[in-house]
């Protein structure tokens, strides 16, 4: 993916210059600290911020009442949206959901959930980022959701988990309502992974009358033809029957590691390790889509 160009030039300004947080040193210094951001997007805060001033000006904001999640996105996402409206061209707006790890944090997991298998804490995060289709051009982010995975009893039943407003796949429902309409010559394409796969986000998909791709979880029993009268058929068992439309071949290579029992493994296609725990090498495999 690259960056558009209101990425590169003037990205705190074009961002973040109308944040509303009820003090404009407070907006300046959130323009700078994201310029700063850009420039070094990896590693730690102490990292990213090589002048301690500007360290603690981040950390003196982030410990602001008035610097909240909701404010600070409000602006980008209004860019984001008038870059949409100007641009000819497909939109794919990625959904998808990521782990913020706070689990060493100890003193912050009265604000936080669940995550991972149980053991960790911090939040599942919600992504909705809008890429060009032509070329990977990344426009911004359409919408963010933090979300706290509450406890929940271990024997839950089904119909609890449904009447349950905090549960997970109503992440993508939530995102979805959220987002500007296309005009009638616009077209934004909604892409999620199987977690999109409920009955409930296709129907709020339908409902708003948003294209979308979805990748397939459930086999589900569908219709076959235009009509109530089609013969029913399991989808992904109707599919393998439709002719291919292409192959993508996708190459594996693995390097000369240790075997579970501690004896090197042999790192050449084909072959086993000296002890058989595991077949390694590099192979090709194709797929049809």
């Amino acid at each position: 993916m690259t960056l558009a160009t209101h990425f590169t030039e003037d990205f705190g300004t074009h961002h973040f210059g109308a944040t509303s947080l009820h003090d404009r040193r407070r907006t300046r210094s959130l323009v700078d600290l994201a310029d700063r951001l850009l420039q070094h997007p990896g590693g730690s805060l102490p990292d990213k911020f090589s002048d301690p001033n500007a360290l603690r000006r981040c950390y003196d904001l982030m410990n602001c009442p008035q610097v909240t999640h909701e404010a600070v996105l409000a602006c980008h996402r209004q860019a984001t949206f008038d870059s949409l409206r100007d641009f000819d061209g497909t939109v794919l707006i990625l959904h998808d959901t990521t782990e913020l790890d706070y689990s060493t944090h100890t003193e912050l997991h009265a604000q936080l959930g669940q995550i991972g298998n149980g053991t960790g804490q911090g939040f599942l995060c919600h992504n909705s980022l809008a890429v060009a289709a032509a070329d990977g051009t990344v426009l911004g982010l359409v919408n963010q959701i933090l979300h706290c995975r509450p406890a929940v009893p271990d024997r839950e039943t089904i119909a609890q988990r449904r009447d349950r407003e905090s549960r997970e796949t109503l992440l993508g429902v939530h995102a979805v309502e959220a987002l500007e309409r296309p005009t009638a010559t616009q077209r934004w394409i909604d892409v999620c992974d199987r977690g999109g796969d409920t009955f409930e986000f296709l129907d709020r998909e339908q409902h708003l009358g948003r294209k979308y791709v979805i990748r397939s979880k459930h086999n589900r029993r569908i219709l076959t033809g235009q009509d109530d009268q089609s013969p029913p058929a399991l989808l992904h068992t109707w599919l393998r029957t439709l002719p291919s439309q292409g192959e993508r071949a996708v190459t594996v290579f693995t390097t000369m590691t240790r075997g579970r029992c501690g004896r090197r493994r042999c790192g050449s296609p084909g072959r086993r390790c000296v002890c058989a725990c595991r077949r390694v090498g590099a192979g090709t495999s194709s797929r049809r889509i």
